[in-house]
């Protein structure tokens, strides 16, 4: 039988460099199990590559892990597994586990122990908003309108007037929303 191409099949590369500890070959593996992308879903197959991933402290498997965890989709919610995963994505500068770790302490963990769970909530949104995150800094300005924060003016503007600098639509709109109704600092 005579070869027409001499090409590797991707999906073979891509699972032996899982198999080898490819980190990023593994999240991908798992991915494509979790959703059944070119192969049928199987969520502990998917769990188990992306969990391999996210052990070698691949970021966006420990940020998928956490998300997995935090939704419950396929499996059932675990937040104590949820907040671990975002912690360790958040350590790598991941402004989504960020801000899903602020969305876990001001609503999810909340009543365990309200004072010290906001604290906890603020913390990791202003640690997105240094990010330069649009999303968390329009979370920080409804914060703001509601006077839940009102100790870092001046960061808060600063963050705003970075990422205008940089061209960010939803800053830029966040800042002119905001002068609109009079709050920003003065």
């Amino acid at each position: 039988m005579k070869k027409i191409l001499d090409v590797e099949d991707p999906v073979f590369t891509l699972c032996e460099k899982a198999k080898q500890g490819d980190a990023d070959a593994q999240f991908s593996v798992g991915i494509s199990y979790l959703e059944g992308l070119g192969v049928k879903k199987d969520v502990e197959e998917g769990l188990k590559w992306v969990n391999k991933a996210a052990e070698q402290n691949f970021g966006m498997a420990q940020f998928a892990l956490g998300k997995f965890y935090y939704l419950g989709v396929d499996a059932d919610k675990d937040m104590d597994k949820a907040v671990s995963w975002f912690e360790k994505a958040a350590a790598q500068e991941n402004p989504e586990a960020m801000l899903y770790l602020a969305q876990c302490y001001s609503y999810d963990l909340y009543e365990e122990n309200p004072k010290e769970n906001e604290k906890k909530a603020i913390k990791w949104l202003r640690s997105a908003c240094k990010t330069g995150c649009p999303a968390a800094l329009l979370v920080y300005a409804d914060l703001y309108r509601l006077d839940r924060v009102r100790d870092n003016e001046d960061e808060v503007m600063e963050w705003l007037e970075k990422e205008k600098s940089h061209h960010c639509d939803d800053c830029g709109i966040l800042k002119s929303t905001m002068e609109r109704f009079n709050i920003l600092p003065k």
